[in-house]
């Protein structure tokens, strides 16, 4: 096949990553292995596994991911972590990365069952000194900066009193190496150290500790790598905060596998019982919850550079004959399967009745994979069974979304994925999760689509299983119409007009929905009151990576 190339509670919490798993074997073996060379090289790293390799020659790489303990049926004992990576034509790299927890734990800590707001900064360099073709081996340097306190939350921190929260300096220092034993497999090993205080706030820290590991990977297929590992652990203090309880497990693990969405993008999905993949947060234990594992996603983004545009590498070769000014398609409860063209930017900007109000920005730098970013105010005043307007203020979300198939190249109709994490500014703050799953098929007068779509916040779960039609007339006018059955609760709705005028550079819409909100959890919000409202949606070029 030719490339296109360049330089039922399970559903709601895991049910769009596994049709995502399904696509990864539809998807497999329709490109030959030696075509995406990029894509199937071991990693740099994986979550709980650093290898001897580097990623690609002049490339930069964000990266963005979550973990979550098992949490009585709750959001809460998560930890948030992003960074980002760059490497020149040189055999090094260098990286910075953050990792956030803030919420109480599972277990008292030092004899405290009050909450815990941990955030770690840090910058790492790893310098590759070898590499002979199978064996590659490299040295590893990270320092955090990390800040500690008790009792209060993130944005509430100038409150705390000064013996609750301390600053402290972490570092760490190993020797990744990596052995390949044949086209498919590799083994690695490391052995380092890392420094960490002894005391926090008064009381037992987390302490210097060495550490050994050993993993393996194993690529499945072209786009799919499978791989586990094991750290044993010698601390210099017994009693620290992430120390396990007697007879307890002294080791860190992590099991996982990690998917080419595309060419640029993969998911690397696990279970371990480390903190957060950072150079410290690797070394230790996941002290909110010692005794349980940890379930985690991290979505790891390698553009294509400056210039390239669609021309960007693709699994299979695009066929677009009427080519649109804009692929956007999302309505106005249901996302659409589709992303933008590469190096677009799209906003879109809401006001309806009852005090909801809206701005959406989605960036699309190569084909087939989109960043979101979302703030929005619920319409809450009309018998919608979640917080209370009074509760409830701005909320935030970021996410991304996927398109695994498109008719464009060939397939029988389009798929999408989309997922979002995020919450609310004021306290009380409570987070949300947000993922969705849309199929679409084009017609001569328009599109129909299905879409399943969950949240989860607190204790709750909210589901649905819905449908949207859009009817076009012309290039420049459509009706969209969406209807989606909602678990427990009664069934969302809207209906509007969309309509892109030729003398100006947006779109607007008009619409009525008995929806709360159009983002993430509001999806699935129903009201007991419709309201109207308008949207204004411009779309602009945008070549930054």
């Amino acid at each position: 096949m030719n490339i296109n190339i360049k330089s039922l509670n399970f559903w709601p919490h895991f049910g769009p990553f596994a049709l995502a798993a399904s696509v990864s074997l539809l998807h497999a073996g329709t490109v030959a292995a030696e075509e995406i060379s990029l894509i199937s090289e071991l990693p740099d790293s994986f979550v709980g596994m650093t290898n001897g390799t580097l990623q690609p020659k002049n490339t930069f790489q964000p990266y963005i991911g979550f973990a979550q303990a098992p949490s009585r049926g709750q959001t809460g004992l998560q930890v948030y972590y992003g960074g980002l990576r760059y490497r020149g034509s040189g055999p090094w790299q260098i990286g910075a990365s953050v990792a956030v927890f803030d919420d109480l734990p599972a277990m008292p800590i030092n004899g405290r069952g009050d909450s815990v707001t941990y955030v770690g900064t840090g910058l790492d360099l790893k310098y590759q000194f070898h590499d002979s073709g199978r064996l590659s081996a490299a040295i590893l340097l990270g320092v955090e900066a990390a800040y500690y306190s008790r009792g209060f939350g993130l944005t509430t921190q100038s409150s705390v009193p000064a013996g609750d929260k301390e600053w402290f300096l972490a570092s760490t220092l190993s020797l990744p190496v990596t052995y390949q034993l044949n086209d498919r497999f590799w083994v690695t090993g490391e052995v380092g150290y890392t420094h960490a205080a002894k005391t926090i706030i008064g009381q037992p820290g987390l302490g210097g500790r060495a550490f050994a590991s050993a993993g393996a990977a194993y690529r499945v297929s072209d786009r799919f790598f499978a791989y586990g590992a094991v750290k044993g652990l010698a601390r210099q203090i017994s009693g620290g905060i992430d120390a396990p309880k007697p007879g307890g497990m002294n080791y860190l693990y992590t099991l996982g596998g990690q998917f080419a969405l595309t060419p640029q993008s993969a998911l690397n999905f696990y279970v371990t019982n480390a903190f957060s993949p950072t150079p410290t947060g690797n070394n230790v234990l996941f002290f909110p919850h010692k005794d349980k594992p940890v379930f985690g996603a991290r979505l790891t983004y390698t553009p294509s550079g400056k210039g390239v545009g669609e021309g960007a590498m693709t699994f299979r070769p695009a066929v677009r004959l009427n080519e649109k000014s804009t692929r956007f398609a999302d309505g106005f409860t249901i996302n659409s399967p589709h992303t933008l063209a590469s190096d677009r930017i799209h906003t879109r900007l809401s006001y309806g009745s009852a005090d909801q109000s809206a701005l959406s920005v989605y960036y699309t730098t190569d084909p087939d994979f989109q960043i979101e970013f979302s703030v929005e105010n619920y319409a809450l005043d009309s018998g919608t069974n979640f917080r209370t307007a009074a509760d409830e203020d701005l909320r935030f979300f970021i996410g991304g979304r996927w398109q695994a198939m498109d008719e464009a190249y060939g397939q029988p109709f389009n798929l999408g994925f989309g997922i979002s994490a995020g919450r609310d500014f004021k306290k009380p703050s409570i987070g949300s999760l947000f993922a969705y799953a849309t199929a679409s098929k084009s017609f001569g007068w328009g599109e129909a689509a299905v879409n399943a779509r969950s949240a989860v916040y607190a204790s709750e779960t909210l589901a649905g299983v819905g449908m949207s039609l859009t009817r076009n007339f012309g290039e420049r006018f459509s009706v969209i119409g969406e209807y989606t059955a909602v678990m427990n609760d009664q069934p969302v709705w809207a209906f509007g007009l969309r309509h892109s005028a030729k003398t100006l550079p947006f779109s607007i819409d008009l619409y009525s929905t008995n929806a709360a909100g159009m983002n993430g959890l509001g999806s699935l919000l129903s009201r007991d009151k419709p309201r109207v409202g308008i949207s204004i949606n411009w779309e602009g070029g945008l070549d930054l990576l």
